[in-house]
């Protein structure tokens, strides 16, 4: 009696473990877009970027055109790009988006960095995000840590560069930021940090309030002067690094002392008549 042995070709193996993988594959493609779409579905239009007014403060003047009491929701005042210092400018890039006039929206390294600092539970100089993609969280997303939020940040990073200029989006940055103390962009933060117009800030100054961003908070110089002074010392140097500060600059800014309380707003006189 002959026995017939029957032993699958290694080929069929293979060829049935191609099919698998590619419906595993397909199925994953059909998800991942049913999702995405689903996600993306309620994004809001950049539109209203073009007619975007944010909550401002409402001053009134005596007859002396003195400003007797502020109004607001948010502290904040609306300025362009060519009254913010250069060096707030060169600042803000430094530390949030060295590549922010080179790239279209996203920085996939700082996407991977961001990732891998997430697993390492570690700190970096810079974020995941670039300013476009900060810009797109602060004007329509919630502060919320969601793959869908993250999603819906990067597709609209992408419309906000396909639809404005790098200068309008800094200036939009600048005017929507917040900088702790209850105060919105960098005028109103200028104003309550050192007492001025931001146009009249020096290095050190415009250092300090980018160093307040990630946690304004935690980096104020009235609440934790030493982390205020480390920030700082980390923006400048992330300056000279890139060569928008000369070493004699950034050792000058490194000396200077920090605001030690904040300078008073306007409470209001004769606040019923005000009113």
């Amino acid at each position: 009696m002959k026995l017939h042995l029957h032993i699958k070709k290694p080929h069929s193996l293979i060829l049935k473990a191609f099919y698998i993988f590619s419906l595993i594959s397909i199925l994953f493609i059909v998800i991942s877009s049913l999702y995405i779409r689903k996600v993306i579905y309620d994004i809001p239009s950049i539109d209203k970027l073009d007619e975007y007014t944010p909550s401002l403060t409402t001053h009134v003047y005596d007859i002396n055109n003195k400003i007797i009491a502020e109004y607001s929701i948010e502290k904040r005042a609306m300025l362009t790009l060519d009254k913010i210092p250069l060096d707030l400018q060169n600042a803000l890039i430094a530390m949030e988006d060295r590549n922010f006039f080179k790239h279209w929206g996203i920085s996939p390294k700082g996407i991977i960095r961001a990732f891998l600092r997430d697993i390492m539970h570690t700190k970096v100089a810079q974020g995941g995000s670039t300013i476009t993609q900060q810009l797109s969280k602060l004007i329509f997303l919630k502060p919320e840590r969601t793959l869908a939020r993250k999603i819906k940040e990067i597709v609209l990073a992408f419309q906000i560069e396909r639809n404005f200029s790098k200068q309008e989006i800094l200036q939009m940055y600048f005017n929507q930021i917040y900088l702790g103390s209850g105060v919105y962009g960098v005028q109103s933060a200028s104003k309550v940090y050192f007492g001025k117009d931001v146009s009249q800030l020096d290095l050190a100054e415009c250092a300090l309030l980018i160093g307040l961003i990630p946690s304004p908070e935690k980096y104020s110089p009235f609440n934790n002067p030493k982390a205020a002074e480390t920030r700082r010392k980390l923006v400048l140097k992330s300056m000279y690094s890139e060569k928008f500060i000369t070493k004699e600059e950034m050792e000058k800014a490194l000396n200077e002392p920090l605001p030690q309380s904040k300078f008073s707003q306007t409470t209001g006189i004769a606040p019923y008549f005000s009113e």
